[in-house]
């Protein structure tokens, strides 16, 4: 038993830390919902009952800490009217205009 314990405590910290933290595109400090390209990270940094929110253009790198770093890992990082651009091999992109 004990030795099933392991490999699935190390599976679930990894789907844990591993992914980041969920963020939930909608959590705002007024109820409000935030518009595409614009994403929470964490209250670490923020006055006290206000969040951290990034850019356009920006990700969230680390919602513990609410650490906002340039680029995108996904369309949910960039406006309506971009898109995440990656080079072959690298997990982060940056904002293209589409129009």
């Amino acid at each position: 038993m004990h030795r099933l314990l392991l490999p699935l405590f190390f599976a679930i910290l990894l789907v844990t830390v591993g992914c980041g933290e969920f963020i939930d595109p909608f959590d705002r400090s007024d109820g409000r919902h935030l518009a595409q390209g614009f994403t929470p990270c964490g209250d670490f940094l923020a006055p006290p009952g206000e969040k951290v929110i990034c850019n356009p253009n920006q990700y969230c790198a680390d919602a513990t800490f609410s650490k906002c770093f340039t680029g995108c890992l996904s369309e949910y990082n960039c406006t309506e009217n971009q898109r995440c651009v990656k080079e072959e091999g690298e997990d982060v992109g940056y904002c293209e205009q589409l129009y």
